[in-house]
């Protein structure tokens, strides 16, 4: 015994066609919204490994400063003892002796300087050896995510273009009416068509008359009369 679809029965099924279609939209909106927040973490990550190795940059220019302010008093030190070597007078030899003293002593300083500038550089590169791994691994996880997400909107994509052309099967046997005033509706609500629970309509809860639910029954259009929604029952 085959069964006749009635126009309203066709009405519901443009409905939930639709609704499915805007469902698939808003996923693509939430994905595109998700890729951007990840490709900003991708920017965050990169900037904070760029950072911890700026740390290494700036302790190994300290080491290198230090070394070569200490190379530059060994050769002071080897000019003043040449010279100290030379000189006849007591008073000059006096004053060499106390500026090679007093390079020793700066020598001194330098090489408890370098030694902690050292000291920061190894802490420093471990530090960055352990946050490379750490930001690397998150790097991937991230990239992945996106390309996971960016092959979800193909997808999603490639249904939304076919939409069209199945709605155009979908509204035949609707009457042409019904369309007009369910297109003008779906302008100025994301949901055009909602369910009657309760004797109430779902969207503004204004009660349904007893000769609406009746009108429902038999398959009629009937208009929300708080919010003007097409109502349907399950």
């Amino acid at each position: 015994m085959s069964t006749t679809v009635t126009p309203f029965q066709k009405f519901v099924a443009l409905i939930s066609f639709d609704q499915e279609n805007n469902q698939i939209r808003q996923q693509l909106q939430d994905l595109d919204s998700d890729i951007k927040h990840l490709n900003q973490m991708l920017i965050n990550t990169e900037h904070e490994l760029t950072a911890t190795h700026d740390l290494v940059k700036t302790a190994q220019k300290a080491v290198d400063a230090t070394e070569l302010a200490n190379q530059e008093l060994d050769a002071t030190e080897k000019t003043k003892k040449n010279q100290l070597d030379q000189v006849q007078d007591k008073k000059e030899y006096a004053a060499l002796k106390k500026e090679i003293t007093y390079l020793k002593e700066q020598q001194h300083n330098n090489e408890l300087i370098l030694v902690q500038a050292w000291t920061k550089l190894e802490t420093a590169k471990q530090a960055f050896e352990k946050q490379k791994e750490l930001l690397n691994h998150k790097l991937t996880e991230i990239k992945t995510d996106i390309n996971a997400k960016k092959a979800q909107i193909i997808e999603l994509t490639k249904q939304v273009n076919n939409y069209e052309l199945e709605r155009k099967a979908k509204e035949i046997g609707v009457p042409a009416e019904w369309l007009v005033k369910y297109s003008i509706m779906r302008t100025r609500v994301q949901n055009p068509v909602v369910q009657v629970v309760n004797g109430s309509c779902m969207a503004c809860f204004y009660d349904v008359t007893q000769q609406d639910v009746n009108a429902l029954k038999d398959n009629r259009l009937v208009e929300c009369r708080g919010c003007f929604r097409f109502l349907y029952l399950t």
